[in-house]
C-alpha cells in the first residue's frame, strides 16, 4: 500500500473514528442506463443518479455507510475513499464520495439539498492527482455528520461539470438514524 493511500485511509478512521474501513457489500452497485435515472437507498442514505452513472451504497463493518458514484464505471473491491476509481478516471471524469462521520470536531448544520461551491475546492489534497480538481464539504444534517469528497479529473472543474455533480448531489436524501455509537 502506497504512502498516499495509507495517509487517505488514515484520515477516514480518524474522521470516522473507525478500526476498519471495510464494506460488507462493497460489490453491489447501480448503474443507470442513457436517458434514465436511478435512485439508490440502503442504510438511511438515498441518490438517484443520472444516466450513465454508476453508484453504490455501503456499510463498513463498523456500522458507517459509504456513498459513491461517478460518471464512469465504478472498479470492484474500491476503498473507502474511491483509489481506484480515481486512477480511471478521465478529463471528464466525476467522482462522489460521501463518508460518515462520528463524533469529533463540528461540523457545520445544513439543510438538504447540499451543493458544492467554488469556495469548497482546495488547491491540493493528499492523495489528488495535481491535474484533478478536488473539492470538499463537511456538515451534519439531521444530526448525523457527513464529508463530502468531489473529485474531477481536470484542474479547474469546468462549470458544466460542477453543475452535473451537483445535480446528482441536490437529489441526496439523508435519513435521522443513530449510526455513531
Amino acid at each position: 500500500m502506497n504512502t498516499t493511500r495509507v495517509l487517505a485511509f488514515l484520515a477516514i478512521m480518524i474522521v470516522g473514528g473507525l478500526a476498519a474501513g471495510h464494506a460488507s457489500a462493497r460489490n453491489t452497485h447501480e448503474t443507470a442506463g442513457q436517458g434514465l435515472r436511478v435512485t439508490i437507498a440502503r442504510h438511511g442514505l438515498r441518490i438517484t443518479i443520472p444516466g450513465g452513472w454508476h453508484g453504490r451504497i455501503y456499510q463498513r463493518r463498523a456500522g458507517l455507510p459509504i456513498l459513491q458514484a461517478g460518471n464512469f464505471r465504478l472498479p470492484e473491491n474500491d476503498d473507502d475513499v474511491g483509489t481506484k476509481a480515481t486512477k480511471r478516471m478521465r478529463r471528464a471524469s466525476i467522482f462522489i464520495s460521501l463518508l460518515e462521520a462520528c463524533p469529533g470536531s463540528p461540523f457545520p448544520h445544513v439543510r438538504l439539498p447540499v451543493r458544492i461551491r467554488r469556495s469548497d475546492f482546495l488547491p491540493m489534497f493528499e492523495g489528488v492527482p495535481r491535474s484533478h480538481a478536488f473539492a470538499r464539504r463537511l456538515f451534519t444534517v439531521n444530526g448525523r455528520k457527513f464529508q463530502l469528497w468531489l473529485q474531477f479529473g481536470r484542474r479547474p472543474a469546468v462549470a458544466s461539470a460542477l453543475q452535473h455533480a451537483n445535480d446528482g448531489i441536490e437529489t441526496l436524501g439523508i435519513e435521522a438514524r443513530p449510526t455513531c455509537r
